[in-house]
């Protein structure tokens, strides 16, 4: 790179805005460790300016002195010119001592970031570096200043008063020798005055390598007090804040120790003596006996504080501070705003908020050429720390820088030997900036655009960690993503910051399920898992096979989780399962764990007691088979159990209900009938024995009777026959035997021995024929033997008959019912009728002898009104004892005929209009319809109408209507309709334009009479010469015509209107045109004024109307329309022209 020599001028890279905030160095370079021993070298020359008052961000207050604990600016200028800088030189600051020795104060001032380096830069290199300690900063140089000539420089630092003093200038260490610098302003450090404090908050200032933040909540006993709602003069023992922090990233501390109050007393002020912490009540009680309780949110953004004195009231002369503490994740982040607010119970004035921000207020600066600039990247890594240790970010790790520069436009390189492209001309070309360490640029002419993105393949991080997020660029106010570009100022170095975010790799939970017992095949477990990473991250791991692992998903490294499983339980087993300890989850790794549940069913047996009824052969054994309704059909036997005898079966699981049955043929004894008692399912439960009796009966072995069937005639030979019988034992056995076919034989059931029994037969008919049976006499059963006998059935052929069904097509009045006769073919000619058949029903004749066909004849069935069709009706034979079905239909037309619709139109009306027609008739169904959308001089039809009927056709009216014109309608008749003829009917609509009228408003100037109306005529010059009056308009009233032929031009004429005593002047009443539909208003004004007064005679009618005139007559409302026509006067009011639509018919 290009190397500059000490005398070019002198660039300050200055802490600008979120640039040298987050890295608190000017021009960038790789930080190099101080040799072991520096060596001072006394040459090097040391300026120290005066101080300067500061805030905590660093910005100067010129003109003001400092107190105890203020910050202050140091400025110093350095120069090693003529000193031969060799590598392990150093130069120092020392602050002014008070001579006092520890543990008092020992120094005026102290550095405020103790144990700070940063880079010492020449030219773009780094020569070296300073260092603080409490009361001294060292600066060491390194093996690159040997290469560099007249080398020198200025910084700044930050100190804090922390004092008092009657000087207003103090003895500093300028590397060894004393230099006498002015306080701020040249005046003393004063002690800082107890002054009462408002309820209010604070932090302190921010460090570079900042984790966290304290934050102060302040007040005074009196301010406490008042704010809590206390009345003035009075005090509270107890206050309540709900602190909130701001949703940057920070989370309350909960150690118990970094919570406490800590007091400032008037009478001993700036002392600040810690009165008591969470869990630490009355830890110093010279000012009072204190409290403090704290609950802090699940997700540590909030927390509820309450601070309590126990022995009184808060103090009025103390000012009080809680003091607690918020995390920041990693090192706090240059210019960003942290914030906090906290709200005090019973407070109007709202809550009390404050923020935070760390800008580095230390700068250096470097000696450069002419025309020229320079820039420099810092690296800073959120989230890890740098170090050797496991999960920290080695500090050999570093990012590539790739720089993309376009130099100015017109800049020849040729021209300015002086300046040597950076990597031999390579455009782009690439930087390695080591994880937070800064390295310098290449100076480049001003004006020059540079780029700067980031690889970071190069940069390896451990296995515990992977990076996270885009790396963000800040240079000056600006901020960016992924890539910043910037143009080169003359004598300025750029200072870049470029910030990545390292993050824990996330580790995982693993769940085996071992299980111990039988469970059901495709069982699944699911488990559930909260963790106390600062997320709260919670998940479940589900459908886990027995046998098998399953991972949650990703989890914080360090965080330990609670796992527990769900209901896992299985019907019918207890269920044991193992204990599932917390586990912490290590970065990048699995955290297994196995979980046992171990089944074990409930179970149950079922016993066996055999009972034995009868005489049978002594040492007979019985055997038993069960079988459960658990899901795993459990089953079993119990064997050889003797008469008398009960024996257990083996275990069964709890709730399942078992079918205990008997191994019969096993039980049957020669000679004897075996009747096993019935039993029904019998539940099991859990350690008992479900008893079951099981009995069985022998009797000695019955006889039987057997049927056998004789049939004569013709009948189906699927017929089957029935036998019921009843017996005269003891038991009076009873039975049946059903299903015999004809010609078949079938056997009773056991009959006990020496019983007579009773056959009788079950109905046996059969249709279409007659019965005859045999008689069955009582028959006698003999033990082992069979009685057997035969029964007869003669069945002769029976009649059968006709069935008419009647189908109608068509609609036919309610009720009709129709008729047939018919007449057969067999020996006696046998006829008949079926009358009143329903249509839709099926009704039967009388009998008729089987073989016989019969013809069959309708009755006449036509319907007025209507075309009959009849179905032909074939001949029917008659089978014995059936029924010959016929159907027969009827198909009814209805005789119909139309009416149409003609439309005319008189008048000049729009074209284009259309009009539509209802129609309804007089015949039985009352027939209606509609024809639509006829226009002038066409012709439509209707649809079908019964023949005979009357229709009546109306005109929509409502659609005829025509604006602006009055609609006469034809007058028609109900049109007569008559089958296959269409009856015409002519509409003929009337449109004549629509009359207008004339609104006369009067308006009277003058004091006359109140009652005094006005009349007015008209006449119009239309061919009917159109007149008329409008009379008793009241003044300021209007009145309407009645209507006037559109387009006619009336004269109008006042009436006399003179009033005794005045003289009168009418305005001009101009002619008239009336408008179709619309009202032509005008306005008369009658102007009166006052006769002079003559010599008075004598009335001669006292109380008279003068001239003989009628009395006034009281203003009925009437007006010459008659009737109301209120709404048509106000139409004209204001001289307006008004449509009105009429529609007349």
């Amino acid at each position: 790179m290009t190397m500059f020599r000490a005398k070019w001028a002198r660039v300050a890279a200055s802490a600008s805005a979120l640039v040298l905030a987050a890295t608190g160095i000017g021009v960038f370079g790789v930080f190099s460790a101080a040799p072991a021993e520096a060596a001072v070298n006394p040459n090097i020359k040391v300026a120290i300016k005066p101080l300067v008052l500061s805030d905590q961000d660093g910005v100067e207050i010129p003109g003001a002195g400092a107190q105890v604990e203020d910050p202050v600016r140091m400025y110093v200028e350095w120069d090693a010119s003529d000193a031969n800088p060799q590598p392990g030189d150093s130069f120092t600051v020392g602050l002014p001592t008070t001579g006092a020795a520890l543990p008092d104060i020992t120094h005026y001032y102290r550095f405020r970031e103790v144990g700070r380096s940063d880079p010492l830069m020449f030219d773009g290199l780094q020569v070296g570096e300073c260092v603080t300690a409490a009361d001294v900063m060292t600066c060491t140089f390194n093996q690159a200043v040997a290469a560099q000539s007249n080398v020198k420089g200025k910084m700044n630092q930050m100190l804090m008063a922390q004092k008092e003093t009657p000087l207003t200038k103090l003895p500093f260490n300028a590397n060894g020798v004393e230099t006498q610098v002015p306080n701020p302003n040249d005046e003393p450090i004063v002690e800082r005055l107890w002054t009462e404090k408002n309820v209010g908050k604070y932090a302190n200032s921010l460090k570079r390598d900042s984790t966290q933040i304290n934050w102060h909540i302040t007040g005074s006993g009196r301010r406490l007090s008042e704010r809590s709602g206390m009345p003035a003069g009075t005090y509270a023992n107890k206050v309540v804040f709900n602190d909130v922090l701001g949703a940057d990233g920070q989370t309350l501390l909960p150690d118990d120790s970094t919570w406490y109050v800590r007091v400032d007393p008037k009478s001993a002020p700036n002392q600040y003596p810690t009165v008591a912490r969470v869990g630490q009540p009355g830890i110093n009680t010279t000012y009072g006996n204190y409290t403090l309780e704290r609950t802090i949110s699940a997700d540590g953004k909030s927390a509820t504080v309450t601070f309590t004195r126990t022995d009184g009231d808060f103090d009025p002369a103390i000012n009080y501070e809680i003091v607690y503490s918020s995390k920041i994740v990693g090192n706090v982040i240059p210019e960003k705003q942290y914030t906090n607010s906290a709200t005090l119970v019973g407070d109007t004035e709202g809550p009390i908020t404050s923020a935070i921000s760390y800008r580095d207020p230390i700068t250096y600066t470097i000696e450069m050429k002419p025309g020229y600039g320079a820039f420099g990247v810092k690296k800073y890594v959120l989230g890890a720390q740098v170090g050797a240790d496991a999960g920290q970010i080695p500090a050999t790790t570093a990012v590539t820088v790739n720089v993309n520069y376009e130099l100015p436009a017109g800049w020849d390189p040729a021209l300015h030997p002086e300046w040597t492209a950076p990597e031999g001309g390579a455009n782009p070309y690439t930087m390695k900036v080591p994880v937070e360490q800064g390295v310098a640029g290449v100076a480049f002419p001003k004006g020059t655009k540079v780029t700067l993105t980031e690889s970071l393949d190069s940069a390896q991080l451990p296995a515990a960690l992977r990076w996270q997020g885009e790396p963000s660029f800040s240079i000056g106010s600006t901020n960016a993503v992924n890539e910043v570009s910037f143009t080169i100022a003359e004598n300025n170095v750029s200072s870049v910051s470029l910030t990545n975010t390292a993050a824990p790799v996330p580790g995982k939970i693993a769940v085996t399920k071992k299980v111990v017992g039988d469970i059901p095949a495709g069982k699944t477990f699911a488990f559930d898992y909260v963790c106390d990473d600062a997320a709260k991250t919670s998940g479940s791991i589900t459908d886990v096979v027995a046998g098998q692992a399953k991972e949650s998903g990703e989890i914080p490294a360090g965080a330990t989780c609670t796992v527990t499983e769900r209901d896992a339980s299985v019907d019918g087993n207890t269920l044991v399962t193992s204990t599932i300890d917390p586990v912490t989850v290590k970065a990048g790794e699995v955290a297994a764990l196995e979980v046992t549940n171990t089944y074990t069913p409930k179970v149950g047996k079922i016993s066996v007691t055999k009972e034995v009824v009868g005489d049978i052969p002594a040492g007979k054994t019985f055997s038993f088979d069960y079988v459960c309704n658990d899901p795993a059909k459990t089953s079993g036997s119990i064997l050889n159990v003797a008469a008398g005898e009960t024996k257990e079966s083996g275990d069964i699981p709890d709730g399942a209900e078992c079918l205990v049955t008997e191994r019969e043929a096993e039980a049957a004894v020669d000679g004897f009938i075996l009747e096993c008692s019935a039993v029904d399912p019998v539940p099991v439960k859990a350690g008992e024995v479900a008893a079951v009796l099981m009995t069985n009966t022998y009797t000695p072995a019955p006889g039987n009777i057997a049927v056998t069937k004789k049939v004569v005639g013709d009948i189906p030979a699927d017929k089957t026959f029935s036998f019921d019988y009843v017996c005269d034992d003891p038991a009076k056995t009873s039975g049946s035997i059903t299903d015999v076919a004809a010609g078949d034989t079938k056997v009773s059931r056991d009959i006990p021995a020496g019983a007579t029994c009773t056959v009788t037969e079950r109905d046996a008919s059969v249709d279409g024929f007659t019965l005859q049976t045999s008689t069955i006499d009582p028959v006698m059963v003999k033990s082992g033997e069979v009685a057997s006998f035969e029964v007869t059935n003669t069945y002769t052929p029976a009649p059968g008959k006709i069935a008419v069904t009647k189908k109608v097509v068509g609609d036919i009045p309610a009720g009709k019912t129709f008729a047939f006769d018919y007449v057969c073919d067999d020996a006696a000619k046998t006829s008949g009728s079926i009358t009143d058949v329903v249509a839709g029903q099926a009704k039967e004749s009388g009998e008729i002898p089987a073989g016989a066909t019969c013809t069959v004849t309708e009755r006449d069935a036509s319907v007025d009104g209507n075309t009959l069709v009849t179905s032909t009706i074939d001949p029917v034979t008659v089978k014995a004892g059936e029924v010959a079905a016929l159907e027969v239909t009827n198909t009814y037309t209805p005789k119909v005929g139309k009416i149409s619709v003609t439309k005319e139109v008189v008048g000049d009306i729009p074209a284009g209009k259309t009009f539509s027609f209802d129609y309804v008739c007089n015949d039985p169904a009352k027939t209606s319809g509609s024809i639509l959308n006829v226009a002038a001089g066409e012709t439509k039809e209707s649809g079908d109408i019964p023949d005979g009927a009357e229709c009546l056709v109306t005109e929509r009216e409502a659609e005829a209507a025509v604006d602006g014109f009055i609609l006469e309608c034809s007058a028609v008749d109900p049109v007569p309709v008559k089958a296959g003829e269409v009856a015409a009917v002519l509409m003929t609509n009337t449109y004549t334009p629509a009359p207008g009228n004339i609104a006369v408003t009067k308006k009277v100037v003058g004091d006359i009479p109140a009652d005094k109306t006005f009349s007015f005529d008209y006449v119009c010059d239309d061919p009917a010469k159109t007149s008329g009056s409008i009379t008793d308009v009241a003044a300021g009233d209007t009145k309407v015509s009645r209507d006037i032929p559109a387009g006619a031009t009336c004269t109008v004429t006042e009436r006399d209107a003179s009033v005794d005593g005045f003289t009168l002047q009418t305005s001009t009443i101009d002619p008239v045109m009336v408008k179709s539909g619309e009202v032509a208003s005008f306005e008369v004004t009658n102007t009166y004024t006052p006769v002079p007064s003559p010599t008075p005679t004598p009335s001669e009618t006292p109380g008279g109307n003068g001239g003989g005139d009628r009395p006034s007559l009281a203003r009925t409302g009437a007006d010459v329309l008659g009737g109301s026509l209120a709404t048509l006067t106000l139409l004209g009011v204001g001289g307006g022209l008004l449509a009105l639509r009429r529609a007349r018919c």
